[in-house]
């Protein structure tokens, strides 16, 4: 089904209007954040290999929009959801220094936050 919607641009533009459920693989997410609320957007990364030295290439593969509220809840549930499922089976799951070092995160900070109590 086809519909039109407007932006808040005041273009009006074609939309897809199926309901469809949101279910990807991604590698990726970037998060936006705002004082009114936030998107986080999933990417894929291209799985042809590049050339050496060059940047990957992504697609984003979908966004998800939420409230400040939502988002932190969503944070929480996630977190213990891993913590209780490491503690289950007796496991760690790990990043490697290169993957913190490019989400700008302290190996300290991580394990601090991945302590389990």
């Amino acid at each position: 089904m086809t519909g039109w919607y407007a932006c808040a641009s005041n273009y009006i533009m074609e939309a897809d209007m199926e309901e469809r459920p949101f279910d990807e693989y991604a590698d990726q997410f970037l998060v936006n954040i705002t004082p009114y609320g936030a998107a986080v957007t999933f990417s894929r990364t291209d799985p042809k290999p590049q050339a050496v030295g060059a940047a990957s290439e992504s697609a984003a593969v979908g966004t998800i929009r939420t409230s400040l509220e939502h988002l932190k809840a969503m944070a929480f549930v996630i977190q213990r959801l891993i913590k209780e499922t490491e503690r289950n089976q007796g496991v760690q799951f790990q990043l490697s220094v290169p993957a913190l070092n490019a989400m700008q995160i302290a190996p300290e900070d991580w394990e601090s936050f991945w302590r389990l109590d």
